[in-house]
């Protein structure tokens, strides 16, 4: 059986067909499939730990989503549903006068509620005497979310200095934030 499909645009015939081909055409308008989701550091995090300050959406004008978002406890984020994740920060870091700093942000992921391993590390340092330092550091990770109930991800802070800091947004900028986007099936 063939398909096919006509129209007009702009007063010419626009046409497609496929003989002898099977296939799924995607439904732009299906939310299951497609998901994209922000989330942004409500207020400066310090210390080692899992970072907890998170809020959804953006904290400037023009933010937006598709589907259903993500959901967020003590830090644990839970994906509302299965496939393949991008998941994109963007950490905005302050360091103090420390000589020899370094500070970590690893991204933790988890397929059994958090008896866990990291899964990515990214880290900024400073060996500059007597001088503070500042840095924007990313993460670009991809995430097989089998099970929305046991794989779950969280973010944590490890060897922060007193004085260092990731950076909060303020009330017209987002300086630290994550982008979930939903890119497939599992």
């Amino acid at each position: 059986m063939a398909l096919s499909l006509s129209g007009t645009s702009n007063g010419s015939l626009n046409n497609l067909s496929l003989s002898a081909n099977t296939g799924t055409i995607l439904d732009s308008a299906n939310t299951t499939f497609f998901g994209a989701d922000q989330w942004y550091l409500s207020s400066d995090h310090t210390g080692d730990g899992t970072i907890t300050t998170w809020a959804q959406g953006s904290s400037t004008t023009g933010g937006g989503s598709i589907g259903t978002g993500l959901t967020e406890s003590s830090g644990i984020f839970t994906f509302p549903v299965t496939g393949i994740w991008n998941i994109k920060t963007v950490l905005y870091i302050n360091a103090n006068t420390t000589d020899n700093d370094w500070m970590f942000i690893n991204i933790q992921t988890s397929n059994d509620n958090f008896s866990t391993t990291n899964a990515s590390s990214v880290a900024g340092a400073h060996e500059v005497e007597d001088e503070g330092w500042e840095a924007q550091i990313q993460h670009d990770f991809l995430f097989d979310v089998t099970d929305t109930s046991t794989d779950k991800i969280k973010f944590v802070s490890s060897s922060f200095s007193a004085g260092n800091k990731i950076v909060g947004s303020g009330s017209s900028s987002m300086y630290t934030w994550i982008n979930f986007i939903r890119l497939g099936d599992t």
